[in-house]
């Protein structure tokens, strides 16, 4: 069983519009890739409230049968720790 403590921010007497806010990571290669998906871990464990978004180099495939380690991050990350991906150009 997890505790996980109820907060509620308050930003000059209002709600947080968590919408407005994400967590964002730049990945250039496998090194940190790897980082970033403990980040976006400990991010989805610790029960975060922004977004998720990580740029990618667009030559990483995410296809799912794609078996490459790279692959198998990016779909970690997407399935499990809802982060949203977008390839780009390195």
């Amino acid at each position: 069983m997890v505790f996980r403590p109820q907060f509620v921010t308050i930003q000059f007497g209002k709600e947080v519009d968590w919408t407005r806010f994400a967590y964002i990571q730049y990945v250039t290669n496998t090194d940190y890739l790897c980082n970033s998906v403990m980040l976006f871990e400990a991010l989805y464990r610790l029960d975060s409230k922004p977004d998720r978004l990580m740029m990618y180099p667009d030559y990483f495939s995410v296809a799912d049968d794609d078996n490459l380690r790279e692959a198998e991050l990016l779909r970690i990350a997407r399935d499990k720790y809802k982060v949203k991906l977008k390839p780009i150009q390195v």
